[in-house]
Order: structure tokens, then C-alpha cells, then sequence
């Protein structure tokens, strides 16, 4: 009985210290990103819960957090998940999964370490990110063309997003009339706002003979 009551115990502490435990890794998003990771240095990882890789490197990254908590204050951790962040994901031009990148007051470098809590850690002890070259600033994250293009791919998800929704409640035949309805606006439209045609000019050979 005592040796049940124990384990009991056990279990209860161990659930408790799993519930207190805080992850150390940053969750950025579309609306936190220019707040947060425009100043100061940051490790931003890219993910996809999809992603086996991903999932697989994820008990490394939190290792990760907890070690540059402790040795490099300075520098913080996070992750962006590109399933919710569209816009990020099209800023940092993200073409593969995870995803590393190691951002100093807006200058981004590209992390290319092997996917393990002590190499990237060395990685940012000896700062070997000085020996690569930034990206162009045109094509940083944080540039106005940048962010517009993450504006464009938001809105491109959002369009897929609503599409699909429609695509299991609007048959096939509600998209022709949809359309249709669309083509016909639009021609309306152009033929209101389109400007008045002048009257021809007549030849000067008929109008003297008018004369």
C-alpha cells in the first residue's frame, strides 16, 4: 500500500515539474516578428508540425534555449511556425525545413550548422557569423520590399484558405456564375469609367465643299 502511495506521489511530482516547465524557444509570429527580432541578436528556426525532420530537431532546439539562456544571455531563440505565418515565412524567403537564422540588428545570415544544440551553440560562442557576409539589404526580412512581399504571400493564403473553404460548400456551377458575375462588373465598369470618345474630325476637302 505504502509502495502504491509512493509511486502515486511520483507521478503526481513528475506531472507538476512537466507542467512548470516553460519552453525557452520564442513563438514568433506575423504580428510579433518586426517587435521582436528587429532588435538584438536571435536563432529563428523555421518549422512545420508536418515536418519529421522538424520534429525530430525539436528536442535539440529546446536544449538549444536552455544552454544560450545560460552562456550567451544576449542572444535569444525562437521559432516561427510557416503553417500560421505566411508573411514571415515570404519574407525570409523559407525553401526548405527546418530552417536557421541567425538575425543582429536586422542583419540576417543564413545558419548553415549542423542541426544540433552543441554545434549551433558553437556556432554562436565563437560568433563564426562574422565570417559570413549578411544578406543584401533589399532583400532583408526587414526591408519595405520584403515585408511587402510577405504582405502578398498572406494574402495569397488567405485567398487559398477561403477558396477552399468555398470549394466544399459552393458547387462547381457557383464559381461560373461567380465568374460570370465578376466579368460582367468589370466590363460595366470599364465601359462607365472609359472616356467619352471625341467627335471625328471632318476632312478638309468635304468641309469646303460645304462651305
Amino acid at each position: 500500500m505504502k509502495w502504491l502511495l509512493f509511486c502515486f506521489l511520483v507521478l503526481i511530482a513528475t506531472a507538476q515539474a512537466h507542467k512548470n516547465h516553460k519552453s525557452r524557444v520564442v513563438e514568433l509570429t506575423d504580428d510579433n516578428l518586426d517587435e521582436l527580432v528587429s532588435k538584438g541578436r536571435w536563432v529563428v528556426e523555421f518549422y512545420a508540425n508536418w515536418c519529421g525532420f522538424c520534429n525530430k530537431f525539436a528536442p535539440e532546439y529546446e536544449n538549444l534555449a536552455r544552454d544560450v539562456a545560460k552562456e550567451l544571455p544576449a542572444v535569444r531563440v525562437g521559432r516561427v511556425d510557416i503553417d500560421q505565418n505566411p508573411a514571415a515565412t515570404s519574407r525570409f524567403m523559407v525553401q526548405r525545413l527546418p530552417s536557421l537564422y541567425f538575425v543582429d540588428n536586422q542583419q540576417v545570415r543564413s545558419m548553415e550548422v549542423t542541426r544540433q544544440a552543441s554545434s549551433i551553440l558553437e556556432y554562436l560562442r565563437e560568433e563564426k557569423w562574422q565570417a559570413e557576409k549578411p544578406w543584401n539589404q533589399w532583400l532583408s526580412p526587414f526591408s519595405i520590399g520584403m515585408k511587402l512581399l510577405g504582405a502578398v504571400g498572406s494574402f495569397g493564403q488567405k485567398m487559398v484558405s477561403l477558396t477552399s473553404h468555398f470549394k466544399d460548400t459552393v458547387p462547381a456551377w457557383g464559381f461560373v456564375a461567380i465568374g460570370a458575375g465578376v466579368l460582367l462588373v468589370l466590363a460595366v465598369l470599364g465601359r462607365v469609367l472609359a472616356p467619352a470618345q471625341p467627335s471625328p474630325i471632318q476632312p478638309l476637302k468635304e468641309a469646303k465643299k460645304t462651305q
